[in-house]
């Protein structure tokens, strides 16, 4: 189950006001259904809703209803948003300003034109109690609304407001960011924000717009880079949002990067983000990458686990960002012959193999048999496997690389296989690939049927029948050279059929896109089955997949969700302390924020789900993600898929997060933002925070058992 963008957290020490929570609810939720607003919330039905529940003088009453109107988001909860954004409670205010947010979509004037009237007046409504920890905005919430309206006239208020008040210009300036990823800045818009970023008193997220790149003159490329060593020198959060503004600077930010990278001095995740930001900067990015292997690794010495605690997230990073070996050849020998002792730890030897297969990969080049990459994983596990992937995927898949390839594709990990899959749409050059899809499409792992489906819904050409021997006649496949491969589409079918746990919502959706594209007619009623789901997400998928096989304007009704049954969250907060094979680490999840989802998570911690559990996804600098009992990042707990329960809310660095594929899809899947990430803001649902030990996880670390508190 993946989340995107490339999650900001709650830490306790997360300054007020833009701490991720709720103060809606500090009573204690120890019946989630017991309450109108939560029963309409949980099964998506606004009909549910007390009558009176934006009316009454209770605002904790007001502010659920808000909330449920917010998530809930559909046409008719639309129509009475308006009420929750004239609200004299910030909170309830904050609510329908991201309910509005969220359904801006074809009515963006209006909406515009609604939230800055809101915020003239929001002076009226009273501030929320800075002394609670969790506890939304409503400037954060208008600021983020306008962002997602992706307009000029949004822009330029967010701009007007970052000469306001501090709370209101550091909302402004986030939300500008977010604003980014949807549209180029206007060239004014960028200039205010690099003066808000310099100065006597300087505007931390006023950086964090300029972190996707882009297209800056000479002068900008100076100021940012004026402006972000300020923010290094500075440190904590704005240190983050400087470093990765640096990727809009050019050839000139990469001496500051580099001496972020060789500084032993700096955090793990600020050296992370040094070197992925170098590799984002081109040429110049890369000799300074390589100059730097040397100093980032030291004196290498595997039996020293001081060395490779301190080490190992940066040089992760580091050979994650280098694409050739340039002048580092002798530290990428040194690590690519790192030993592995036969008494070493499970978590030591998978931290040395990754080291050591990231460093082969590099050194390979193309030649896939090398003899780094071939000894680089003594246990002949996923990390050689991957490796192995990467270094082909510089080539031409054909002749013995085509072989590699499928053996991969066929016989590796879940992991594996996925990631062999995920290069067939980069390769045209691939011969016939239908026994091979087709054998994905029956695997038992939810990914790997997913990465096949996907496969077909890129390239449908996979399936034609005249470019694969199956069995039928020559003729008759140059015939119908553009139809699909009849042995491929029963291979879907059966897939389609597949009893699969409620919570695969990921594959299901694949497999209906995979449909579509192949134009097979014959599993349309199988696409109309799932356009009755209670899962809004394949209804929406569903309505797609129909259209594409020809049903003009296809809509599949809205129909109450299917509600969890995991029992009552917990009255207070509650700490998990993750036991794993290489430490102890922990998170606090609060009910408040999301009363279900805690549940859960709770709920399958007491039952021992998590036991023997793969942390299956880690990204230096980023997030650390695990939760899925296949491990390959797809699988959920086999239950009903959880109602988002998103909230405008920030993501700073070590909040925890509930990973979902779309909306109302997480399970059991949780992430651990390693670094604020403002882009995830109200994307998904927010649980609690986690302790900075987190930094220290490893992709392929087990989890032996669970704590409770």
């Amino acid at each position: 189950m993946s989340f995107g963008a490339a999650a900001l957290a709650c830490h306790p020490d997360a300054a007020a006001g833009h701490s991720p929570a709720n103060s809606a609810s500090a009573s204690a939720r120890t019946s989630a259904l017991s309450d109108p607003s939560e029963r309409a919330e949980a099964t998506r039905d606004v009909t549910l809703l007390s009558p009176d529940a934006e009316r009454t003088r209770d605002p904790v009453a007001r502010r659920s209803a808000a909330r449920a109107l917010a998530r809930i988001a559909d046409a008719r909860a639309v129509e009475l948003l308006p009420r929750a954004l004239a609200d004299e409670d910030a909170e309830v205010v904050a609510w329908g300003a991201y309910g509005f947010g969220f359904s801006a979509e074809g009515r963006e004037a209006d909406v515009v034109r609604a939230l800055v009237a809101r915020a003239a007046s929001l002076a009226d409504a009273p501030l929320i109690d800075p002394k609670q920890r969790f506890s939304v905005a409503a400037e954060d919430a208008l600021a983020d609304a306008l962002a997602r309206t992706a307009t000029l006239a949004a822009e330029r208020t967010l701009r007007a407001w970052l000469d306001g008040p501090a709370d209101r210009a550091a909302s402004a300036a986030l939300a500008l960011s977010r604003l980014a990823a949807r549209r180029r800045l206007e060239d004014s818009t960028i200039v205010r924000l690099l003066e808000r970023a310099l100065g006597q008193d300087p505007l931390p997220g006023a950086l964090a717009a300029f972190a996707r790149g882009g297209a800056l003159g000479e002068p900008g490329k100076k100021r940012l880079i004026e402006a972000a060593r300020a923010a290094v020198a500075a440190g904590g959060e704005r240190r983050i949002l400087g470093l990765r503004a640096l990727a809009a600077g050019g050839p000139d930010a990469v001496s500051l990067l580099q001496s972020v990278l060789i500084d032993d001095h700096a955090t793990a995740t600020d050296r992370a983000i040094a070197a992925t930001t170098l590799g984002r900067l081109g040429a110049e990015g890369q000799t300074a990458l390589a100059a730097a292997l040397g100093a980032v690794s030291g004196s290498v010495d595997a039996a020293d686990g001081a060395w490779l605690a301190a080490r190992f997230a940066p040089l992760s990073a580091l050979l994650a960002a280098l694409e050739s070996t340039g002048s580092a050849v002798d530290p990428l020998r040194k690590l690519a012959e790192l030993p592995v002792a036969t008494d070493a730890t499970l978590p030591v030897k998978g931290r040395l193999v990754a080291l050591r297969c990231a460093a082969a990969a590099i050194l390979a080049g193309r030649a896939s048999r090398s003899a780094a990459l071939v000894a680089c994983d003594p246990s002949n596990g996923p990390a050689g496997a991957l490796a192995t992937l990467t270094v082909l995927d510089r080539g031409s898949l054909d002749g013995a690389r085509f072989a590699s390839w499928k053996k991969l594709a066929r016989e590796g990990a879940p992991a594996v296989r996925r990631a062999a899959l995920a290069l067939a749409t980069k390769h045209p050059e691939l011969p016939a690939i239908h026994d091979v899809l087709i054998d994905a499409l029956g695997a038992s792992a939810p990914g790997v049927v997913a990465a096949a489906a996907r496969v077909l819904a890129e390239s449908p050409e996979r399936a034609d029948r005249a470019a694969r021997a199956d069995d039928e006649t020559p003729t008759k496949r140059v015939e119908e050279s553009r139809s699909p491969s009849r042995l491929v589409v029963d291979a879907l079918s059966r897939a389609m059929d597949r009893d699969r746990p409620p919570d695969e919502v990921e594959t299901r959706v694949q497999l209906m896109h995979a449909a579509a594209a192949l134009g097979a007619l014959s599993l349309k009623g199988r696409v109309e089955k799932l356009c009755k789901d209670p899962n809004a997400t394949i209804r929406r998928h569903a309505e797609a997949a129909l259209r594409a096989l020809g049903t003009t304007g296809a809509t599949c009704p809205s129909r109450p969700a299917v509600a969890p049954t995991d029992g009552d969250a917990p009255a207070a907060l509650v700490t998990l302390t993750f036991v794993m094979n290489s430490g102890r680490f922990a998170l606090t999840l609060d009910p408040s924020l999301a009363p279900f989802a805690t549940a859960r998570l709770v709920a399958l911690s007491r039952a021992g789900f998590y036991e023997g559990v793969v942390v299956h996804r880690v990204v230096p600098g980023f997030v650390v993600q695990f939760g899925d009992r296949g491990g390959d990042g797809y699988g959920g707990a086999g239950k009903v898929p959880l109602p988002s329960e998103t909230s405008p809310l920030e993501f700073h660095a070590f909040a925890v997060g509930l990973a979902e594929s779309g909306r109302d899809t997480g399970s059991s899947q949780m992430f651990i933002t390693l670094s604020p990430e403002p882009e995830l803001y109200g994307n998904y649902p927010l649980l609690g925070f986690a302790d900075p030990d987190w930094a220290n996880v490893a992709e392929g670390d087990v989890i032996e058992r669970v704590e409770i508190r």
